[in-house]
């Protein structure tokens, strides 16, 4: 049987970049892990324009999702694209050239992404009804706010009765 050359574990891609400790991994993605996760799947053996379109667009803070419409691609597509290594170094690059904080846009980029998961969660019959509560009060704060919440406090009566000497006698430790 044939290796899959499309496939990432394949492409020789893997073993260039698990050489150098995947820099670009690394120097990018450092604050915030959680959004790129996973290696690819797929390898993408050479860049096309759109590519590089997609790349600009992300480090300026797009969405997978706006992405993928404004390119005619699959969000999935897209996705593959951004997990990359040779994409995440060029995304840092871009990001150096322009004077963009990589961190902001990185988060910026997966705002909306993460305001749509939100929703996907909230409207999925097989998730449990707290987790959909959840994510409703989370884009609703979002959105609004947080509530502002009252808080009530009294003042004891017993400062009162107390003469200055007193008080500063308590104040000093002096009872």
């Amino acid at each position: 049987m044939t290796e899959n050359k499309q496939l990432y574990e394949n492409s020789g891609l893997h073993e260039i970049f698990a050489e150098r400790g995947l820099p670009p991994r690394e120097e990018f993605f450092t604050a915030h892990r959680d959004y790129v996760k996973e290696e690819p799947n797929l390898a993408i053996l050479s860049e096309q324009p759109w590519h590089r379109l997609a790349l600009y667009m992300k480090v300026k803070g797009a969405s997978n999702r706006v992405i993928a419409k404004h390119t005619e691609k699959s969000e999935p597509w897209i996705s593959q694209l951004m997990r990359q290594p040779w994409a995440r170094a060029r995304m840092a690059e871009i990001a150096n050239e322009e004077g963009v904080d990589e961190v902001q846009s990185v988060l910026k980029g997966a705002l909306v992404d993460s305001v749509y998961k939100l929703i996907e969660l909230r409207d999925d019959e097989d998730v449990p009804a707290a987790v959909q509560r959840g994510c409703c009060t989370d884009l609703i704060q979002q959105y609004l706010g947080k509530p502002k919440q009252q808080v009530e406090h009294s003042v004891g009566d017993g400062m009162d009765k107390y003469s200055d000497e007193e008080l500063r006698a308590i104040a000093l430790g002096k009872e």
